[in-house]
């Protein structure tokens, strides 16, 4: 699973005094859109370090070099309502 540093405290700040602009917003918020992407592994979780077995059966656990198959999903919610869920094709970047 992936792990990210703490935040460092000039962050914390940052970040509240952003929430505290916002907590006077009122008509704003229907100009705000909430999305977000996930990638879902068909063969293993992602971060896949352990698992459970029967002792007394024998087992082989394989490895991908390639990571196998996976699904991508996007979706978004906004005052008047979300998006329909959309299934992405390929990899998404920044550009």
């Amino acid at each position: 699973m992936a792990t990210k540093p703490p935040l460092k405290p000039e962050h914390l700040t940052t970040r509240l005094e952003f929430a505290k602009e916002q907590v006077t917003w009122k008509d704003e918020w229907k100009r705000v859109v909430f999305s977000d992407e996930k990638i879902f592994n068909l063969i293993r979780p992602e971060g896949f370090k352990y698992y459970w077995h029967d002792l007394r059966d024998k087992h082989l656990l394989s490895r991908r070099q390639f990571g196998g198959d996976s699904v991508m999903v996007w979706a978004a919610f906004y005052a008047p309502g979300k998006t329909r869920i959309a299934f992405i094709d390929g990899r998404m970047n920044a550009s």
